[in-house]
């Protein structure tokens, strides 16, 4: 069992890293994969949150994470009423969307900082 596990983070932790890079630097996909990151340390996302399955079909997938944020991935365009009040787009591209609460609390490492409004809120990557 712990040579299957090691075998799986050497595969995520060197394929995915080298395609990771050259995803990131020769791909043209730094900004996109910048604002990701962002959100995810904007929102305290981290191994621990808590995942909910709000919809999956075969062109849609919608999770709400830590109820701070939600990632739609598929083609599907029409959510009908999946995305509830109080949550605006972040970043969105071709066949995903990331959606964030209006008025969220921000974290740093999974820890709590303060009260942060989207409107006043200066955002750097």
């Amino acid at each position: 069992m712990l040579e299957l596990l090691m075998f799986g983070y050497h595969h995520h932790l060197t394929l995915f890293l080298l395609k990771f890079y050259d995803h990131f630097f020769d791909w043209g996909l730094k900004d996109g994969i910048s604002a990701l990151i962002s959100i995810r340390k904007r929102n305290g996302i981290c191994a621990t949150s808590n995942v909910q399955i709000m919809a999956s079909d075969s062109d849609l997938y919608i999770a709400m994470i830590d109820q701070k944020i939600i990632v739609k991935i598929g083609p599907k365009l029409d959510l009908g009423n999946l995305i509830p009040p109080g949550y605006q787009v972040a970043t969105s591209g071709q066949d995903y969307a990331v959606w964030e609460q209006k008025t969220f609390i921000y974290h740093t490492k999974c820890h709590h900082v303060q009260n942060v409004t989207m409107d006043k809120m200066v955002l750097s990557v």
